[in-house]
């Protein structure tokens, strides 16, 4: 990419994510003054919206492994997610460590369209509602099931393909589901973009509930 093309996309406000380790994204102009990146965050009415997101995230990963017929365990966000290894590197018939690589990408995936959303909704990715993880990791929870883990239990056993070919079928999965239909007239990127601006809308309004999960 050249510098033209970099200061023409900073130019235009579009948002440009390099999907590694870490994330790295191009941020255009804020839609948002910082008046409303200030007021956004109480720290009261965040820890309700991550706790709502939180539940929704915890309810629909113990149901994927009840789909899988692995009894969930694990009580939180770290141990479920280890079960969901496991029960995925079974399915597929690869080792812990090659679906690890797997949810890797997909994550990032999901958090470079998780940018766009919080951004076009004027939120920062940066701030936090829970005061322990970034924004974008908040958020993300959201989608992870429907954009990392059901991409992967749809490959089906991939015994003998190469880690490229899986990685390129596991990307091609996500963006599938991304671009699918959740209901007649929205896609699940256009779901995204109205959840981001829903989140925006609880956080300043404590008369308004924000509603995640619903997915499934």
């Amino acid at each position: 990419m050249t510098s033209g093309a970099l200061e023409l996309a900073y130019e235009e406000g579009v948002f440009i994510a390099f999907v590694g380790d870490p994330l790295t994204w191009l941020e255009p102009r804020p839609v948002r003054g910082v008046e409303y990146v200030m007021a956004q965050y109480e720290p009261e009415r965040g820890e309700e919206v991550y706790e709502a997101i939180l539940d929704s995230w915890l309810r629909g990963a113990r149901e994927l492994l009840r789909r899988l017929r692995a009894p969930p365990i694990g009580a939180s966000i770290e141990e479920l997610r280890e079960e969901l290894r496991k029960s995925v590197a079974s399915r597929l018939g690869l080792g812990e460590g090659e679906v690890e690589a797997l949810e890797k990408a997909c994550m990032g995936f999901l958090k470079a369209e998780a940018l766009c959303a919080l951004h076009q909704a004027g939120l920062s990715p940066h701030l936090s509602l829970s005061g322990e993880a970034p924004l974008l990791e908040e958020f993300s929870l959201e989608f992870e099931h429907e954009l990392v883990w059901k991409p992967l239990i749809g490959l089906g056993r991939r015994v003998g393909l190469g880690s490229w070919e899986l990685l390129r079928r596991a990307l091609r999965a996500a963006k599938d589901r991304l671009e699918g239909y959740v209901s007649p007239r929205t896609t699940l990127r256009s779901l995204m973009w109205r959840r981001a601006k829903a989140l925006a809308a609880s956080l300043l309004n404590p008369l308004m509930r924000y509603e995640a999960g619903g997915l499934a």
